[in-house]
């Protein structure tokens, strides 16, 4: 039974997943149906590229000019490079009425927020109806309340931690212990165990770690097969003592759930799934865990859900 189990894993995985071609890159043809295909897939990388080529052929096309606007919003480059695109269309004779909302939210992250306002009205009037994930009168309240919150900035200091840890390919989930000793990341650099492609155009993710040494933090280096696969393996968690860590696991061993590991560190023993009361047949993603060990909080969309993700 259950290498029926693991074959139909990886046959479900890979509807999503192609392996990489080692030296390389992706060169955007500028074809629609490519363009059309990333974009619903959630490949915005690779969705942007096209449309940019698109565009270039056919700079009064509405469509691309939106696409171009949505896939920056959807990305970690620069989201305000969305606001000129998304100021084009909605000029426009005809466009998708959301191209308001869309704007508004990039006018947001560049903390223009009377201009976001204005957006967000201009949606809200449009009469189509508002199916974001945040309604417009939320989003406008946001806008109020970054307002009030700039006018009284906290003293924060953020620093990149480097190259020794970061690398121009998504690095996220970062965890540490109480002790601050060692951090744990998901990564979808280049090196990468399996070599497949995510959905999102990067390499599936792994894990990594950093020890923390006088200050500084030392180069990453992946942890073992024990807990990286060929697929995708990402932090889900960790305790303060640092002796158990939460894994979100989309591989051979189990699709959009959490499993647990014990040890410290670089050293963690073979993960261990929930059970049947965690992971259902739905996503489970975060997980964290009280002090005492007793109890596990953590996120999924199972059924009963008030609306995506709940804790």
């Amino acid at each position: 039974m259950k290498s029926v189990f693991l074959m139909l894993a990886v046959l479900t995985l890979s509807n999503v997943l192609v392996q990489a071609q080692p030296g390389k890159e992706f060169v955007p043809e500028g074809n629609p149906k490519s363009a059309d295909g990333y974009f619903k897939y959630q490949n915005f990388k690779d969705a942007l590229a096209e449309y940019l080529v698109l565009k270039a052929k056919d700079s009064l096309n509405v469509e691309y000019t939106h696409r171009i606007g949505l896939c920056y919003l959807y990305t970690n480059i620069d989201k305000t490079k969305a606001i000129p695109y998304l100021e084009w269309v909605v000029k426009q004779e005809k466009f998708d009425q959301n191209a308001w909302y869309d704007l508004g939210r990039a006018y947001q992250y560049a903390y223009r927020f009377n201009d976001a306002r204005t957006a967000f009205r201009k949606f809200a009037s449009s009469g189509i109806k508002d199916n974001n994930p945040i309604p417009v009168e939320r989003q406008l309240e946001i806008c109020d309340q970054a307002e009030k919150l700039m006018k009284n900035p906290i003293d924060v200091s953020i620093s990149n931690l480097g190259p020794t840890v970061n690398t121009p390919f998504p690095d996220y989930n970062p965890f540490i212990p109480k002790d601050e000793s060692y951090l744990l990341f998901s990564s979808k650099r280049s090196g990468n165990m399996g070599g497949f492609i995510d959905y999102d155009g990067f390499l599936t993710a792994d894990i990594y770690y950093s020890q923390r040494a006088n200050a500084e933090w030392k180069k990453a280096k992946q942890l073992s097969s024990t807990i990286n696969t060929y697929l995708v393996e990402e932090v889900a968690g960790l305790t303060p003592d640092g002796e158990l860590l939460f894994l979100y696991f989309d591989n051979e061993y189990g699709i959009a759930d959490i499993f647990m590991s014990e040890g410290k560190g670089r050293t963690f023993k073979r993960p261990e799934g929930m059970g049947a009361n965690i992971n259902q047949k739905s996503f489970e993603g975060g997980a964290t865990m009280t002090m005492n060990k007793k109890v596990l909080i953590f996120s999924s969309n199972r059924a009963g859900s008030i609306g995506g993700m709940d804790l």
